[in-house]
């Protein structure tokens, strides 16, 4: 043991002599040491080696740590003694390593050094991986261009979601669900009640919602894989898009509807931020509307029709205190011209008809609004809300050490 402390202390005493000869050369002269230790105010202990003088020579602790060793911040022994404190404590963190490092030896800008050997601990990084996420890619060409609404749709499903057979108190149960449709350009939403997760339930909601929104020739969806990390619950959506049988009937439809069906790519659910985001709405209402209630199918089916009108007139743009502006841009004006929840105008049957029944004005109204959309709301998607840039701190290249992350595993 004597003989490893003696190698030891030999060894810290090459090291300071490399980088404070200085310092060492002036205490030994009784002259004032440099700047960078001056705090320290250091002096050399009988066996040569440069140690903290402080103020706590009076506290009740081993003299170790009432003088620490001072050590340079960059040399390879630094490296290596932080390092093997890592690894005898059980890989602790930096904080709690550079404590225990500070009962014997005290390091220059010790919390940089101990953080920079922490962070290239291999079995650390393994332990604790930190995703890297990609900058934000631009916008898909359906998000940014003034197509008709429902064009190009993404469809999502929410539930599922309690209901009563009839009013009476003991009524029966049962699951249903909800097709949430939304416009890529507009953002408008349409909202259909599915009694069952099934091919049939699924193609009769999207007839109805063609019959009611015209034929539409994109539609954008998750592929399934989304839903295996979430929710017991969830487990039926998952089952439903992963059949093959049913993923063929209704391929097989929409393409005699001429219909393009886009998935998403696997684990991709920020493809579909759009959509997902129309589900969270629809949740918000509903949750704060009747919480845990069951209503009756006719019941649920008024409640989501009224939060589509709710939904559907939401401002695009931000508003305006000024009262002369007009109303604010929402995702009502492309369906009917105003707002869906908006009050009644007033009575024009008895003005000029040569005024109001032209074609020609109500295709300059549609316009007008979809100059307001390229005006007002088509910028507000010019900037990233998040994943701006690669980390510049930890540029990923050949050599890195990296770990493939599974959540589902």
């Amino acid at each position: 043991v004597s003989e490893t402390k003696q190698a030891l202390n030999r060894i810290i005493s090459l090291v300071q002599s490399e980088h404070f000869s200085e310092d060492i050369s002036r205490l030994k002269d009784d002259d004032r040491c440099t700047q960078r230790l001056q705090r320290l105010k250091p002096f050399i202990d009988d066996v040569g080696l440069l140690r903290v003088g402080g103020r706590i020579s009076h506290a009740n602790i081993p003299y170790d740590a009432r003088h620490q060793i001072i050590l340079p911040k960059r040399h390879h022994f630094t490296n290596l003694l932080i390092d093997f404190y890592h690894t005898t404590n059980l890989h602790v963190g930096p904080q709690t390593l550079q404590c225990i490092l500070a009962q014997t030896y005290w390091i220059l800008c010790a919390r940089d050094a101990v953080r920079m050997r922490t962070r290239r601990c291999v079995r650390c990084f393994r332990a604790r991986p930190v995703a890297r996420q990609p900058p934000m890619a631009p916008l898909p060409a359906a998000r940014v261009r003034n197509l008709r609404p429902f064009l190009h749709v993404g469809i999502d499903f929410a539930g599922h979601f309690n209901l009563k057979s009839n009013k009476y108190r003991n009524a029966k149960i049962f699951k249903s669900y909800v097709c949430v449709f939304i416009c890529m350009s507009t953002k408008a939403i349409h909202l259909e009640l599915v009694p069952e997760l099934s091919t049939e339930a699924f193609l009769n909601a999207l007839r109805r919602f063609i019959s009611r929104r015209g034929l539409c020739t994109d539609i954008y969806s998750d592929n399934g894989k989304n839903f295996v990390g979430c929710n017991r619950y969830l487990s039926e959506l998952y089952s439903f898009l992963q059949n093959e049988a049913n993923n063929a009937v209704i391929q097989n439809h929409l393409t005699d509807m001429s219909i393009t069906w886009h998935f998403n790519p696997p684990y991709g659910s920020h493809f579909g931020g759009i959509y997902e985001s129309a589900v969270k709405s629809l949740k918000v209402h509903l949750h704060r509307v009747i919480g845990s209630l069951a209503l009756t199918q006719d019941e649920f089916n008024t409640l989501i029709c009224q939060i589509e009108a709710v939904l559907n007139s939401r401002p695009l743009s931000s508003l305006s205190n000024d009262p002369s502006d007009p109303l604010p841009l929402t995702p009502g004006h492309f369906l009917i011209g105003e707002p869906l929840n908006a009050l009644p105008e007033f009575n024009l049957t008895h003005d000029n008809p040569n005024r109001l029944v032209r074609w020609q004005v109500i295709q300059q109204a549609v316009q007008h609004f979809w100059k307001r959309w390229s005006v007002e709301y088509l910028h507000q998607l010019q900037q990233r809300g998040k994943w701006f840039h690669d980390d510049p701190n930890t540029p990923l290249r050949e050599g890195s050490v990296v770990v493939l992350i599974d959540n589902t595993l």
